[in-house]
């Protein structure tokens, strides 16, 4: 009688908690966290690999004939396109030298523009026309080497 209970039980348990046992709702709630997930690494690994090559880390780096500053050299044409972006939260250009305001703006554009997360298109559209092979390759060795840290 004592083994039979500990079979009901274990039966039970496994109805409840194994992903197998319902499998059209759980792994799709899992697989669908490992996706955001995943997505949420690599848009962080793409922020830094900016951050790297813009500014060196500096969050006071400003480029005076491009008007560009903070960790990503925002430009105010970029301001102008996350606010056009999005409604609920307008940026001032003075949010570029901010960290979390200045990672906010990465966010909505590449998100917005590249959901995919593809490094060549966030170039692009990071940098707009000045995108050369060789700024690629420097977005794509810092996005690379912040996957080992």
């Amino acid at each position: 009688m004592k083994h039979f209970l500990i079979i009901i039980l274990l039966l039970l348990f496994q109805l409840a908690y194994c992903p197998e046992s319902q499998p059209d709702r759980r792994w799709a709630d899992y697989y669908q966290h490992k996706i955001n997930e995943s997505r949420q690494i690599r848009l962080h690994r793409l922020f830094w690999a900016f951050v790297q090559v813009e500014s060196s880390g500096y969050f006071l780096a400003f480029n005076e004939k491009e008007n560009a500053g903070g960790l990503l050299q925002i430009r105010p044409v970029m301001i102008k396109e996350v606010n056009n972006i999005q409604d609920s939260l307008k940026f001032e250009i003075s949010d570029r030298w901010r960290m979390e305001r200045a990672r906010k703006i990465f966010e909505i554009v590449m998100l917005s523009k590249n959901p995919e997360l593809d490094i060549i298109k966030a170039c692009r559209i990071w940098n707009g026309l000045k995108t050369t092979e060789k700024y690629m390759n420097k977005i794509k060795c810092a996005y690379e080497s912040f996957g080992c840290l």
